[in-house]
């Protein structure tokens, strides 16, 4: 138990350190720090942790752990535009107390995060395809509310 609690130590140490988009480094990476291990148990280690993937701006699939936020991480070393360019944002419509935004494909998931993250009362939740970004509105949200928060996330928005 020792040795599976000191492997997911480091895992989290790599994680934060290093954008990763592939398995195979990560397991070089823990071999380096004393652990070597399988595949498998990297996935199962991964799951156990909630680690997921998002494109990052570079448009490269990473794993991120769920503390981490996008937006944070990545900003570090992008620019504010660089950042509204990831999200891939094409445009949002309404529809009662739904707002669907649509993204280029593979970045809606990345979208919602950061719209997560915001944290905002008007906002219940968000489910994220591939490219279509739902967000439930409480129903007294105006949709000015949600163009606002929009527009902070997303430099240069235009509804």
């Amino acid at each position: 138990m020792a040795q599976k609690k000191g492997r997911l130590k480091v895992l989290r140490q790599l994680l934060e350190k290093k954008a990763y988009d592939n398995q195979e480094d990560l397991l070089i990476d823990l071999e380096k720090e004393g652990f070597k291990t399988t595949q498998s148990t990297l996935s199962r280690d991964m799951r156990s942790m909630q680690v997921y993937r998002v494109y990052n701006a570079a448009g490269r699939a990473i794993y991120v752990l769920p503390t981490v936020g996008v937006a944070n991480r990545v900003s570090q070393r992008r620019n504010r535009e660089r950042l509204a360019q990831s999200f891939g944002f094409l445009s949002v419509e309404f529809s009662g107390n739904i707002a669907v935004l649509k993204t280029l494909n593979g970045y809606a998931n990345t979208l919602a995060v950061e719209v997560d993250a915001h944290n905002h009362p008007d906002i219940l939740g968000s489910l994220a395809g591939d490219d279509t970004l739902l967000l439930v509105l409480r129903e007294s949200a105006s949709r000015d509310v949600v163009h606002g928060i929009l527009k902070d996330l997303i430099p240069n928005y235009e509804s």
